[in-house]
């Protein structure tokens, strides 16, 4: 626990401010369409990774871009038609 209280995403990379923001990255698509149960177990149980995570993740990045990005940028095109920024 103590390794986690003190390697926490701010005290590695700093706190944030306007020019850093950290996002959080879930994944949004299920990990059985890429792994088996054992395959999941498997990675739980010694905490070595599986190359299949690696479609998982590729996916889910895929996923981000397709659906959350679009959002950011609608954003900063309405504050800069605002002349916010």
């Amino acid at each position: 626990m103590a390794y986690l209280r003190n390697n926490l995403l701010g005290s590695i990379y700093g706190k944030e401010n306007l020019n850093t923001e950290f996002k959080e990255f879930c994944l949004k698509l299920s990990p059985l369409d890429y792994l088996d149960e054992i395959e999941i177990e498997e990675m739980i149980n010694t905490g070595k990774w599986n190359n299949k995570m690696d479609g998982l993740i590729n996916d889910t990045i895929v996923h981000y871009i397709e659906t959350v990005f679009p959002k950011y940028l609608v954003i900063i095109i309405i504050v800069k038609s605002m002349n916010c920024i």
